[in-house]
């Protein structure tokens, strides 16, 4: 088993910069300091090695991939207890079955926990599809359900080996699908015509 951490943080400029950490000690510690709950309310994320050290404004990070063949079981996000990055076509066949759908259709009781889907795009135009499962959620909170993800701390979705932590500070727009049966507050009412 490889004790390597791969680390690839994604900032808002479009530039990427990749690590790697092979000792299992320096691997456990990183692990702690990346935990999503705090890592984007801190101003600084220093990332130091043998040679250099690098600093990078948490403000300016879309998001960090962490791979390794064991990570920590962070949370995903208010109320999500599973979240996993799809690819495009994934989403776009689970999106055209939900659209058959109607509001009206979508009827979750009390209890019921639910499957939904989120496409993030960031401020660079790029988009991240998520598929996830939540908490059963009370009728008076559903129509928020959004507000919530996009005002969150942090976003966490995982990809095979690999956690993505996503800053939501950069999420220019997101889409969740089914549409909960209650329209968010303020929603102007109208359908989409066609996806850019």
């Amino acid at each position: 088993m490889s004790n390597s951490l791969s680390l690839l943080i994604q900032l808002a400029s479009g530039r990427k910069h990749a690590f790697l950490q092979t000792d299992a000690e320096h691997n456990k510690a990183l692990l702690g300091e990346l935990d999503p709950r705090q890592l984007f309310q801190r101003d600084l994320l220093v990332v130091a090695g043998s040679h250099e050290e690098a600093g990078f404004r948490t403000s300016e990070i879309l998001r960090i991939e962490v791979s390794a063949t064991e990570l920590p079981d962070w949370p995903y996000g208010p109320r999500v207890t599973r979240a996993e990055i799809v690819d495009e076509v994934r989403f776009d066949g689970m999106r055209d079955s939900l659209a058959q759908l109607d509001r009206s259709e979508q009827s979750l009781r009390l209890d019921e926990e639910w499957d939904g889907m989120l496409e993030l795009e960031d401020t660079r135009g790029d988009r991240v599809h998520i598929a996830f499962h939540a908490e059963a959620i009370a009728p008076a909170l559903r129509a928020t359900v959004l507000r919530g993800l996009l005002e969150a701390d942090f976003i966490h979705a995982r990809q095979a080996n690999t956690s993505v932590l996503i800053n939501p500070a950069h999420i220019a727009a997101a889409r969740l699908l089914p549409g909960l049966p209650e329209l968010p507050p303020r929603a102007l009412v109208a359908e989409r015509d066609g996806v850019d």
